[in-house]
């Protein structure tokens, strides 16, 4: 299977708003399809992944913006992926 980040790397490039080329489109119309999935993650899930997994922050550096303990950054980001997974159909 994939491993957990490649979801995630889509989200860590979302397209800036700049000119595309048309061989651009089906990427950013799966980065599209990942933000609208992210949307609808629970806050803390979503809080968790974005500074964990996308700003690539440490457990302590995320705990810290987010107040949330490393424990919960640990089992929110981990659902969230789960989450993730499921709804693009990636085989656990």
């Amino acid at each position: 299977g994939r491993g957990s980040s490649d979801l995630l790397e889509v989200g860590a490039e979302l397209p800036s708003g700049a000119p595309a080329a048309d061989d651009d489109v089906a990427a950013r119309r799966e980065a599209a399809t990942l933000r609208a999935a992210l949307e609808e993650l629970p806050l803390a899930q979503r809080s968790a992944l974005r500074l964990t997994k996308i700003e690539e922050l440490s457990l302590a550096e995320a705990s810290g913006r987010s107040g949330m303990t490393v424990g919960a950054l640990k089992v929110a980001t981990h659902r969230a992926i789960r989450s993730l997974r499921r709804r693009f159909g990636v085989q656990e």
